[in-house]
């Protein structure tokens, strides 16, 4: 998949302006891990914690490892797998036997300094593109609802995600699963 560049647009707060800010988009590489490890790490409870061994495993495994590069420096990162990935998280069991032709988002996450400036919603609109080009229909994914993550779940209605089902899972989460269909160019 390419690279993107996008530049989103941005609201000014009434006591400050604002410029756009243009994000980069890209595979993520082996020299990115660390800067992803650190938004993972400055995220969580909102995202799993990452084991140490467990980014390295998933670049074996996941269709889509994205980066948001601002000024070269990594903002947030997109972690997705298609229904053949051989991953066994159990959100990603409860798509696979219920959910066809999705794209699962096991995680997306923007750091701390880089929040509410349009990189989330830039890496979902260089998803959808890129999987409305295949046979993929619908994106999905979960948003904690314990411990709750009220900013992840505003986000997830904005960008058009719906809630289709709840789900206790075996590390004492509960979260709520999300879909969202896509519009193909059929």
């Amino acid at each position: 998949m390419r690279s993107a560049r996008y530049s989103p647009p941005i609201k000014p707060h009434a006591s400050r302006s604002v410029m756009p800010i243009s994000i980069f988009i890209r595979q993520a590489l082996r020299e990115h891990f660390d800067d992803i490890r650190a938004i993972n790490a400055e995220s969580t409870p909102g995202v799993s914690l990452l084991a140490p061994d467990a980014l390295g495993d998933m670049v074996e495994t996941a269709s889509v490892i994205w980066v948001a590069l601002v000024n070269e420096m990594v903002a947030g990162y997109l972690i997705g797998f298609a229904p053949s990935a051989m991953y066994k998280g159990e959100e990603f069991a409860w798509f696979k036997s219920r959910v066809h032709d999705f794209l699962y988002i096991d995680q997306i996450a923007v750091r701390s300094s880089h929040r509410s400036q349009g990189i989330g919603a830039a890496l979902y609109q260089k998803l959808e593109q890129s999987a409305a080009r295949g046979p993929l229909s619908t994106l999905v994914c979960e948003v904690n609802l314990d411990p709750p993550n009220p900013g992840s779940m505003a986000f997830h209605k904005r960008e058009g995600f719906a809630e289709i089902e709840r789900l206790h899972t075996s590390d004492g989460r509960h979260v709520a699963l999300l879909h969202k269909r896509l519009q193909t160019g059929e």
